[in-house]
């Protein structure tokens, strides 16, 4: 039986991936506001303006994340009865795609490689088993291209520091590592920089957004 984004939990699965697209926590936020408020009055045109009412942040920001929303393709205004709305039909669609590409990853062979970097780390770290979170890690850094060999010299390089290694600082090697090979390769890197701390924005999602079990239609 097929299935669509209908039936999954997109919003769990938005905190998750939110930072793998580079978006930041005010466009989680303002997707979150938009599906709502589309509940409250369909026919009511969601605009910068429609969203200040409900957001503390300056109506500058809010314009910036729409235009990044919208430059991303995960929003876009479809006019219907003339009346302009926001879509997120390009937000379930790259949501929903992740989520096959992820259950085909531990289906095909690139779940052996998960199992042996798995194993590796559990070594390395002399851990019995990694946090829900920390195995999301390990996956993005897959996902990046980061390999079981760029992950060993990840865990020997902290090491010469001084420091031990943790799932944390192994992806942030892993990603200095991923950069320098850029810079080495193509003489630049598109890899995002930035390191947020969405502690805030799960704290603020444990309320009505994440308990609305409510299926988007």
């Amino acid at each position: 039986m097929d299935f669509s984004y209908t039936d999954i939990d997109w919003r769990a699965l938005l905190v998750k991936k939110y930072k793998l697209y580079n978006l930041k926590e005010i466009d989680v936020v303002t997707l979150l506001l938009i599906d709502q408020l589309e509940k409250i009055d369909p026919q009511t045109p969601i605009l910068s303006s429609t969203l200040t009412t409900y957001m503390t942040v300056p109506a500058d920001q809010i314009d910036a994340s729409l235009s990044r929303l919208l430059d991303k393709k995960l929003i876009t205004y479809e006019v219907v009865d003339l009346v302009p709305k926001l879509s997120l039909k390009g937000l379930f669609d790259k949501l929903f795609s992740d989520l096959q590409k992820d259950i085909l990853l531990k289906k095909d062979d690139s779940g052996k490689v998960m199992s042996e970097i798995h194993e590796m780390l559990l070594s390395e770290l002399k851990r019995s088993s990694l946090s829900p979170v920390e195995m999301d890690k390990v996956s993005a850094m897959l996902r990046e291209g980061a390999t079981v060999k760029m992950m060993k010299v990840a865990i020997e390089n902290i090491r010469n520091k001084g420091q031990n290694p943790t799932i944390n600082r192994i992806a942030s090697e892993v990603l200095r590592l991923e950069k320098e090979d850029d810079f080495s390769k193509e003489g630049y890197t598109a890899r995002n920089e930035e390191s947020r701390d969405d502690s805030k924005l799960r704290e603020t999602l444990m309320g009505s957004w994440l308990e609305d079990g409510d299926k988007k239609k």
